[in-house]
């Protein structure tokens, strides 16, 4: 673990049979990341690789992580149960198809340059989640409030 990553534990929840089970983990263990509303995460959960999910700041003092079915039962736990959990910011790296559209257009530039730090982590973390590379592109130009092409 880096000096970026956080280890908790938290308690698996469910609202109801129908939902998602989720965890919350209190803000004080994110707040060195300086977060907007919502992060691209990586990590594990007892161990197990959770890929990448989104956390999610609640109305409460805390952030939420779901947590999908099929890793619960790889993990074999269940609502009520404590996981130990290992957490950090997906890559920093802005994606290729960002980085180009802000090295050949200044107006996507100018934009970029305006962004705070959490929204250019949004915006990063929602170019490269894209699975091809013209989704990608999309998302960048559509995330910088540039028209399509």
């Amino acid at each position: 673990m880096s000096s970026r990553d956080i280890a908790c534990t938290a308690v698996l929840k469910r609202k109801s049979g129908s939902l998602p089970r989720y965890v919350v983990i209190p803000t004080i263990h994110v707040s060195s990341w300086d977060l907007g509303t919502r992060a691209l995460v990586e990590g594990t959960m007892n161990g197990m690789k959770l890929g990448r999910l989104t956390l999610q700041l609640t109305a409460g003092d805390g952030w939420v992580l779901e947590i999908p079915s099929i890793l619960c039962a790889k993990s074999q736990v269940d609502t009520g149960d404590v996981v130990s959990l290992e957490l950090r910011l997906t890559s920093e790296g802005v994606p290729p198809e960002l980085q180009s559209l802000i090295d050949s257009d200044p107006l996507a530039s100018e934009k970029w340059t305006d962004l705070s730090d959490p929204e250019r982590r949004v915006l990063r973390d929602h170019v490269s989640s894209a699975m091809l590379p013209d989704t990608r592109a999309r998302r960048a130009r559509s995330g910088l409030g540039l028209p399509a092409e």
